[in-house]
């Protein structure tokens, strides 16, 4: 989980040491720990950017067949 440090003071979460304002990735073992500093509001979890994919080509082959069908027809 993404966690990001909104207190004036420096956080270490396991292997994690955040300073103020800064963001983070943290293994969901410390998930109590997380959940601690969040209801202190120490910390917030950051909900990630969906990023959008670039859009898949579409299949040439049905266009092919369907251009191939035409064809046939004329």
């Amino acid at each position: 989980m993404k966690i990001k440090n909104i207190s004036v003071k420096p956080i270490c979460i396991g292997d994690v040491s955040l300073l103020p304002g800064e963001t983070a990735q943290v293994e969901t073992v410390y998930a109590d720990a997380v959940a601690f500093y969040i209801s202190m509001g120490y910390v917030q979890e950051v909900a990630e950017k969906k990023t959008r994919g670039k859009a898949k080509a579409p299949d040439t082959e049905p266009n092919t067949v369907a251009e191939e069908a035409a064809e046939d027809e004329s």
